[in-house]
């Protein structure tokens, strides 16, 4: 016998199993989290989708002086208010669905305001105007969202 020392290929074995049994135990539930975090991403890049559609379509809609949307007819997926501000200059904010992006456009200029849009929809009984919006929430599922503005005086 000598009086080297080492490891042996089994010491190595051993250790290598002990590892991957550890990583296993570890990574399983670490991967799992990861993949759980990009479904409630999807999901709240969903709600602020409609959360800001929402907002902008209740501001245009409470300073609205007319509307395209006929009282009392089913909901539409497009819809166009106008108004005068203070300072007397006319304004006009259309909305419209486009491919699966809800489009605002205001005096002209383009902004998408919710992307991953699966339908919209805008309705008016009287000064009541009714916004719904549903959308992509990712893994198949979807987010609907109403809103209730009362438009500022129509004519």
């Amino acid at each position: 016998m000598s009086d080297e020392r080492g490891v042996t290929l089994m010491e190595t074995l051993i250790a290598i199993g002990i590892v991957t049994m550890a990583l296993a135990m570890v990574g399983g539930p670490l991967f799992g989290a990861l993949a759980h975090d990009g479904d409630w991403r999807e999901d709240v890049s969903a709600t602020a989708a409609w959360r800001r559609a929402g907002a902008l379509v209740a501001r245009d809609g409470a300073n609205a002086e007319t509307t395209s949307l006929a009282d009392g007819a089913g909901p539409v997926a497009a819809a166009t208010l106008s108004w005068t501000d203070s300072a007397a200059l006319p304004h006009t904010a259309s909305y419209e669905l486009t491919g699966a992006m809800l489009v605002r456009t205001l005096d002209g200029a383009p902004l998408v305001v919710a992307r991953r849009v699966v339908d919209v929809g805008f309705s008016r009984s009287g000064d009541l105007l009714t916004f719904t919006i549903e959308v992509d929430a990712g893994g198949g599922s979807t987010e609907t969202a109403t809103a209730s503005v009362l438009l500022r005086s129509l004519q």
